[in-house]
């Protein structure tokens, strides 16, 4: 079960990315299904999840749906046909992307919006932070309370309220950035400071390194985990790619030493191809990179 935002991506291929007051030329445009919420829930289905994504529908939601269910996920929640859905622009310049996000309706999703009975059967929650915090955090409370594990992938870097949370989360899921941005640490510090800063947030913490792998740990010392060298032409999906898969393999039984591997290979993988949801790998292709070592 994945909660979170779903909206229209428009990527614009450039040259290099603008400085300000800077028009450049792009040598491309793609439109295409976008949101973090939908993203990491079209990357565990490719896997072969029973996948449903909650998600505030705005005006133009149905051309989201249809995409959304053409991948495998089933698509719920409230719809608001008086404010449009959410929107973003990507402007890519080879493997790095600059992301402007307009919510749109994913701005709207209150608590109450929430039915409990769209989380039955939810083995494992995944929630971002591209919608409204206490929207996240009511979905954890619901989840928990019918005994799934929650994954909060604290994305994008904002500013959290970790007193909330207590006793809601399993798993937290943050890049270098994210982490240095919750532990109000500079973005220098050694990723072993960063773990020791956000100890207590939850029972099992996960900071991505990109190309150097990861860093987690679960209830003892620090873990580490390498990157896996690929040709990277675009960034875009390989965070939603993580944890999108990680999630589907702890729903699947995998421990968390098991699945991560999956996750870090997803992240590699989906940075080979050009933009969101159609770069992200299917079952098929994580099999066999997971096979090759």
């Amino acid at each position: 079960m994945v909660v979170g935002s779903c909206h229209l991506d428009l990527s614009l291929s450039l040259p290099r990315l603008p400085q300000p007051g800077e028009t450049l030329l792009a040598s491309g445009v793609h439109r295409g299904l976008g949101g973090k919420g939908a993203n990491q829930a079209a990357a565990a289905a490719r896997m072969g999840g029973t996948v449903r994504l909650i998600a505030p529908w705005g005006a133009g939601g149905d051309q989201l749906r249809a995409a959304l269910e053409a991948e495998g996920v089933t698509p719920c929640g409230p719809v608001s046909e008086d404010q449009p859905c959410g929107s973003a622009v990507i402007l890519r310049s080879g493997a790095q992307s600059t992301i402007l996000v307009v919510p749109g309706a994913d701005a709207s999703l209150r608590p109450e919006d929430l039915d409990p009975a769209w989380l039955a059967g939810c083995r494992v929650l995944l929630v971002q932070l591209e919608i409204p915090e206490r929207a996240a955090l009511r979905a954890a409370q619901l989840a928990k309370a019918a005994g799934a594990a929650v994954i909060l992938n604290a994305a994008p870097a904002t500013e959290l309220h970790p007193a909330l949370w207590d006793g809601c989360l399993d798993v937290l899921v943050v890049n270098r950035t994210e982490a240095a941005q919750l532990a109000g640490l500079a973005p220098t510090a050694r990723p072993e400071q960063l773990l020791a800063a956000l100890r207590g947030l939850a029972p099992s913490l996960v900071i991505t390194l990109g190309p150097e792998g990861l860093i987690w740990t679960e209830g003892e010392g620090p873990r580490y985990l390498g990157g896996i060298a690929v040709q990277a032409v675009d960034s875009t999906a390989a965070g939603d790619a993580f944890c999108g898969v990680l999630a589907e393999r702890l729903a699947a039984g995998y421990p968390a030493a098991q699945a991560l591997p999956w996750a870090n290979a997803a992240g590699a993988l989906a940075a080979t191809r050009l933009g969101a949801v159609e770069a992200l790998p299917d079952l098929a292709a994580l099999r066999a990179r997971m096979e090759a070592g």
